[in-house]
């Protein structure tokens, strides 16, 4: 902004907080702030006559927008950037005077919430340089207001929701269904953000600046179902290649999520919802804040709770395609079974028995029976997070100022899986209830799918993460010199139940004991119990533990980018 510019402003009736000089200490001389949340207009030119500082804006540009509170012992900067958080407003120093304007990544006005932001008025994702934005990237900004409004529960709904959202990659709903775009490296059904499909590796999560412990299969991925959406103050998308200020892991963007680390009040939510009475959705969050002069506290709780969505409430969601115009993708492995005898011919079992009186005459020759693995499973798993995060704030001197904060997070799942643990079993002559359709007494092969003996194919698993980080801001006049560091780790596990023990299978197919061995003839009912529980067993891995330490010097931002340690400073443009 020039002189002509600020001539425009007063040209057009702008507003002048105060008409004094500015002395040339008042920007970072300590003084106490007693400010209430107010009209804009109103807590500016109180603030003015405060801090001895012009302020010029337009009435325009600030109504039906208001402050947040300030209280305290802090320079007039730092009481500045207090008043206009959340705002959408900055500040440009022109000719000794302050004239606000509308800031990169601007937000409505707000409805009188109370909540700040540290410094939120001139930081600004996707740069290291206060009180300017990045050139040519554009920053996506979705304030609390935009949250609210969305109708959704979480971050990964949220974010899966925008434009430059990839919908592959790792998901709850990819996972078991394709390996593409880096859905085979989650096996916890977590959810991660995937800007221009280039991959979720590509694309870098931050929360407040921080890197979060990696989720999925070797840790290639931030997984948003583990951050509580009640606590989210902002989140800023940053939809452009960022490698040259984050890494190589930021090629397709960046997601930086703010925290209501300065809240004050309490606050509480509830949401209840259905998908046509098919699944239901649970969510409570409970968030409370305090301010006093020289610190703040703030913690945020989040239970949340989904319900499975079986296939069969979704007449889509099936492998026979033919009603739909498509082909028959229906799985060989059925529950009666296929023989297929010692010539290659095949004979379908039929329906209605149980195996136990079966005989040649009852089989039909060269046709297959089919089962529909989809339609048996869950499109969505059932999903239960604990999410608790705490954030605190202290000014240890007139210029020196203590953050910390920590989330805590602990995600439960279960789905009816796609059975994908089919094989064609071998029946040899000795089974009682073997049958051999063309009379070679020569072992035959039947597919058989064993979900009616075992019970269906169950994943189940549990995810816990914590991520925790401190800093430390030094203010020296007009430049400011941060130290921080940030610990993150995230421990999963997932178990697959119901799948087939080949070994004990092979022996009870074998078994000559009608009472004990296994009768795979029949529609799964006349099996001995015992039988099955020694058929069956249960697979139990850690599918992936992440644990990092990061930590950085720099100048550039409250919550410091740490890509790699390294010293900057930088100096504020108001």
């Amino acid at each position: 902004m020039n002189k002509n510019l600020l001539a425009a402003f007063l040209a057009a009736g702008c507003a002048v907080g105060a008409l004094c000089p500015v002395a040339a200490h008042a920007q970072t001389e300590q003084r106490d702030y007693d400010i209430a949340a107010q009209p804009l207009g109103d807590a500016l030119r109180e603030y003015s006559d405060m801090s001895g500082r012009q302020i010029i804006f337009a009435t325009d540009l600030v109504k039906g927008r208001r402050s947040t509170s300030v209280r305290g012992r802090m320079s007039s900067d730092r009481a500045l950037s207090r008043l206009l958080t959340g705002s959408g407003l900055q500040p440009e120093l022109v000719d000794g005077a302050l004239v606000l304007r509308v800031g990169n990544g601007a937000v409505p006005a707000n409805d009188g919430s109370t909540e700040a932001s540290e410094d939120s008025a001139i930081i600004v994702t996707g740069t290291r340089i206060r009180g300017a934005g990045p050139t040519g990237s554009p920053v996506l900004t979705l304030d609390r207001s935009d949250i609210e409004k969305s109708g959704t529960g979480s971050v990964q709904q949220l974010l899966q929701a925008l434009p430059q959202s990839f919908g592959g990659g790792p998901n709850e709903t990819t996972l078991g269904a394709t390996t593409r775009n880096g859905s085979g490296t989650d096996g916890t059904f977590a959810s991660s953000i995937n800007l221009r499909g280039l991959g979720p590796s590509s694309t870098l999560v931050l929360i407040d600046g921080a890197r979060p412990a990696l989720g999925g299969l070797g840790g290639v991925f931030a997984d948003l179902s583990l951050i509580p959406l009640s606590a989210i103050e902002r989140i800023e998308v940053l939809t452009d290649g960022a490698s040259a200020i984050y890494g190589a892991d930021a090629v397709a963007g960046v997601v930086n999520i703010r925290l209501r680390n300065s809240f004050e009040g309490a606050e509480t939510s509830v949401r209840i919802g259905t998908a046509d009475g098919d699944m239901g959705e649970r969510q409570f969050g409970q968030i409370f804040g305090t301010r006093w002069n020289g610190g703040q506290v703030t913690m945020a709780y989040q239970f949340s709770e989904r319900d499975a969505l079986a296939a069969a409430d979704r007449r889509f969601a099936t492998e026979d395609l033919r009603p739909f115009g498509g082909p028959d993708y229906r799985s060989l492995f059925a529950v009666p079974g296929t023989i297929t005898a010692a010539n290659g011919q095949t004979f379908a079992i039929p329906s209605g028995q149980d195996g136990t009186a079966l005989t040649p005459a009852d089989l039909t020759a060269g046709t297959r029976n089919r089962g529909d693995r989809r339609a048996a499973s869950d499109l969505l798993p059932r999903q239960r997070v604990h999410s608790l995060y705490l954030a605190g704030e202290l000014d240890l001197t007139s210029s020196l100022t203590l953050r910390t904060s920590i989330l805590a997070a602990q995600r439960d799942y279960r789905k009816v899986a796609l059975n994908q643990y089919l094989s064609a079993a071998r029946v040899p002559v000795t089974n009682p209830f073997y049958i051999d359709p063309i009379g070679t007494n020569q072992p035959v092969t039947v597919n058989y799918n064993f979900a009616n003996d075992l019970g269906a194919p169950i994943d189940t698993g549990r995810v816990r993460g914590i991520s925790a980080a401190a800093g430390l801001e030094q203010a020296f006049g007009r430049w400011r010199v941060q130290l921080g560091g940030a610990y993150g780790r995230q421990k999963s596990r997932s178990d697959s139940i119901n799948i087939p023990n080949r070994a004990r299978l092979t022996a009870a197919l074998a078994d000559t004991n009608p009472a004990t061995a296994f009768n795979i003839f029949g529609n799964g009912t006349a099996n001995n119990p015992a039988t099955i529980s020694k058929a069956g067993r249960r697979h139990c891995a850690p599918t992936g533990r992440c644990c990092g330490c990061r930590g950085a010097i720099s100048g550039s931002r409250s919550a410091p980018s740490i890509a790699a340690s390294a010293i900057s400073i930088s100096r504020s443009t108001i």
